[in-house]
């Protein structure tokens, strides 16, 4: 989150496991740039502010918050995926999990540092100075984006040569993967509907 970083080559024999505390390779699957003004941004108004309310909100969401980055750090998930327990296999690369933490913190973060706004009503230099810190932020994010572009990619790899008759795009079959897939869909339709139905429910309530 601090450091831009680049993966080199790498030789598919050395790949062991993914995750974000011991390796060191494949970056692209657990690259989260951030930047200064990013991190304390998520640990301040995302998190420090969260859990120091008696109350927070979404209260209910902090212990998956904590489940999903111990699961992410180092080898924790694979003791799950070698339990065989259904559903906990289809996931290669625990690292993608703190994915979910850091967007949950995007939107807690967000959520109190408008609260924040509207207590503190800051004048004209303080606003000039968060747009200004804003800036240094989209600037971070921009060098982040130029590493990892595609002509940076191909000068550390490389070409590899396409030979027509031996080079195709093909499927394989996962059925795990595609269990995963399917019961993730039908949760996220069936929870749709139902808050749908809850916002439909609520407005008539307030209409009566």
């Amino acid at each position: 989150m601090l450091f831009l970083r680049r993966d080199a080559p790498v030789n598919q024999a050395d790949i062991l496991q993914y995750n974000i505390w011991f390796y060191t390779k494949l970056q692209w699957e657990f690259n989260f740039y951030l930047g200064l003004i990013g991190v304390f941004f998520l640990l301040f108004f995302g998190l420090f502010l969260w859990l120091k309310k008696p109350d927070p909100i979404y209260k209910q969401l902090i212990a998956p918050f904590f489940i999903l980055v111990a699961c992410s750090i180092g080898s924790t998930y694979w003791l799950l995926k070698l339990s065989n327990i259904p559903l906990l296999g289809s996931e290669r690369v625990s690292a993608r999990m703190i994915s979910l933490p850091v967007v949950l913190l995007m939107i807690i973060g967000t959520i109190n540092f408008q609260n924040w706004l509207n207590q503190k009503r800051p004048g004209e230099w303080q606003l000039l100075t968060y747009i200004s810190m804003l800036i240094l932020f989209a600037i971070d994010l921009y060098n982040n984006l130029r590493v990892w572009r595609i002509s940076e990619s191909a000068s550390f790899f490389g070409s590899t040569p396409l030979n027509p008759a031996g080079s195709l795009i093909a499927n394989h079959t996962d059925p795990a993967y595609i269990l995963f897939i399917t019961i993730g869909l039908i949760l996220t339709i069936f929870t749709s509907v139902l808050l749908t139905l809850l916002v439909i429910r609520e407005k008539n309530a307030s209409s009566v």
